[in-house]
Parts: structure tokens; C-alpha cells; sequence
């Protein structure tokens, strides 16, 4: 009894680690990509980095001071609440903090709002992609994981003028995603391509509208492109789970932004490879973190189905 409630309290952990004990749950939670669960496993992040900056235990051996820097700057990066919105945002507020970032896990990308640090009053939007898709088989079901992301450059848009356009985005938003059949050159009722290069796309035609000086800021309407992979598999299967590579990437790239920041370093994070390195690290430690939690919880009882969890966790 006490494993099944174990099973029901923490089923959202399968979509980081993939359990298959339980079909219809792993089918569920393999293929989340809603900002719910997102925001979920960003603040079980947020409680790991916390655990390590107020224990007073020494440095673990696969640890080094760089690594303890960065968990500080995760525990900086997720320390907001919620980490992720979905497109209703709105920032109503009269300063410039909009370090934002609206969720789009349907899409496999998440778009981050950030104020210019040289020129105030100015926002620039990228997006934050997945790419770099590899498979495996769980019982009969396909599943996959990104172990890759890109960041796009999509433009930018003065701060006065960021409800217009995101009023105006969410609008074609909308429009875009009823297109159905020969109105995308599909056959009838195959729906769009879920990629992060058509909400590039959307931004990036959005952007001509809002101007305030109806200045262009991007030259012509775009189309979308290829080069990444559709999430949503409308033509058939289950979606692709989304949820923990996007948060695992996003606590990447947002934490090195910062340590390149403070170190007046280059923003090139996917060429450094001690960061890479760090973060590799900082995600086995994770790991340990989450046995460590089922080990210590005196509510769930030692069987198969915990025993075979905690083995996947430490694959």
C-alpha cells in the first residue's frame, strides 16, 4: 500500500527518469509538456540547490568550488515564482524587470524576455529550442529525449510597447494554430507542425506590428522553417515529453548568462566545457538528492517497484 502511494505522490518524477512500472502513468507523464509540471520540477530543483547551500557538510568529492558557485546561481536563477508563465502573462509593473519567460513546451522551446543591459528600455526576445533528439523503447511505447538546445535571436521591442506585443502575438498565436488541412499543405485536419521555429516565426511577424516609429525591425514577413524536430507528432504516437529537458537546459543557460555576467566572460556556454562539465555534475548530485529523499521518507515501504526506481535514478 505504502509503495502505491509512493508511486501517486511522486508519478511526476517519471518525467525526468522515464519509470515504466506503471503503463498508463508512464504514458501520462513520459509525454508531459504543460508549465504546471514544469514549475513543478523547477522548484524540486530550487529545493535541491537550497539543501546544498545551507548544509553545513563538506564539499562532495565530485564537487569543486566552481560547481558550489554555480548551484548558488541555480538556486539564484530558480528562486522566483513561478520560474515559467504561459502566454496570458501580463507585466503591468512601471519598472524595467522583466526577466521573463513564457512557456511553450507544446512547441519544445521556451521564449525568454530579457531587459538590454546597455540600452534601458529595450527587451530582446529569444528562444530557448530543443534540438539533438535521441529514442529508446519503454515496454511498447517509443519516448524520447533532447540531449541538445539552440538559443535564436528573434529581435527586439521597447518595453512601452511589450503588452502590444504580446496582445498582438497571442492573437496570431491563435489564428495560426487552427490552421488545419490544405491551409498548411497537409492533408485535412493534420493540424500544424508543433516546433520551436514556428513560435520564431510568430515572434518575428509580431515584431512588425509593434514598433512604435512603424520602423521594421524585421525586414520582410517570414515563413517558418525546418531544422527542428516536431514535438507533437500530430501525424500519430504520443507527444514528446518536454517538461524536464526544457527546465534542465533553461537552468543551464539562464545560469551561465548570470556567471558570465559577474565574470565579464563572453556568453559562448556551449563552447565552455567547464561549464558543461559543472553541470554534469551538479545533475548527478540531483540524482543522489532524489534516492536520498526516498531512502529518508519513512512513509514508503522498500519494494520492487521503489527498488527498481531508485536503480533507474542512478543509471
Amino acid at each position: 500500500i505504502f509503495c502505491f502511494i509512493f508511486m501517486d505522490s511522486d508519478k511526476y518524477l517519471s518525467t525526468i527518469y522515464h519509470f515504466d512500472d506503471d503503463t498508463e502513468s508512464h504514458t501520462t507523464q513520459i509525454s508531459k509538456q504543460d508549465v504546471g509540471t514544469a514549475n513543478k520540477i523547477a522548484q524540486k530543483f530550487l529545493g535541491f540547490s537550497s539543501s546544498w547551500l545551507s548544509s553545513s557538510a563538506s564539499t562532495p568529492s565530485c564537487l569543486n568550488i566552481d560547481d558550489l558557485e554555480f548551484i548558488n546561481v541555480i538556486h539564484t536563477v530558480l528562486n522566483k515564482r513561478p520560474v515559467f508563465d504561459d502566454i496570458n502573462y501580463r507585466n503591468d509593473t512601471s519598472d524595467d524587470d522583466f526577466d521573463t519567460n513564457i512557456w511553450f513546451g507544446e512547441y519544445g522551446c521556451v521564449l525568454m524576455i530579457r531587459k538590454d543591459l546597455i540600452r534601458p528600455g529595450i527587451l530582446r526576445l529569444q528562444i530557448l529550442g530543443l534540438d539533438g533528439w535521441k529514442f529508446a523503447v519503454h515496454d511498447t511505447i517509443y519516448t524520447g529525449h533532447s540531449e541538445e538546445h539552440v538559443v535564436l535571436y528573434c529581435g527586439e521591442v521597447k518595453t512601452i510597447n511589450f503588452q502590444n506585443f504580446m496582445n498582438e502575438f497571442k492573437t496570431r498565436f491563435e489564428k495560426a494554430t487552427e490552421r488545419i488541412g490544405y491551409q498548411r499543405s497537409g492533408k485535412d485536419k493534420e493540424g500544424h507542425q508543433r516546433t520551436p521555429n514556428f513560435i520564431e516565426c510568430l515572434i518575428r511577424n509580431t515584431l512588425l506590428e509593434t514598433d512604435e516609429n512603424n520602423t521594421p525591425i524585421i525586414m520582410e514577413s517570414d515563413q517558418p522553417k525546418g531544422g527542428l524536430t516536431d514535438v507533437g507528432l500530430h501525424t500519430g504516437g504520443i507527444p514528446r515529453g518536454t517538461v524536464w529537458s526544457l527546465v534542465s537546459k533553461f537552468i543551464f543557460e539562464e545560469s551561465v548568462r548570470y556567471l558570465c555576467q559577474d565574470k565579464e566572460m563572453e556568453l559562448d556556454s556551449w563552447k565552455n566545457k567547464n561549464f558543461v562539465l559543472s553541470f554534469q555534475r551538479i545533475l548527478i548530485q540531483f540524482d543522489c538528492y532524489i534516492v536520498e529523499e526516498f531512502l529518508n521518507d519513512n512513509n514508503k515501504m522498500m519494494c520492487p517497484i521503489l527498488i527498481n526506481r531508485i536503480m533507474k535514478i542512478l543509471e
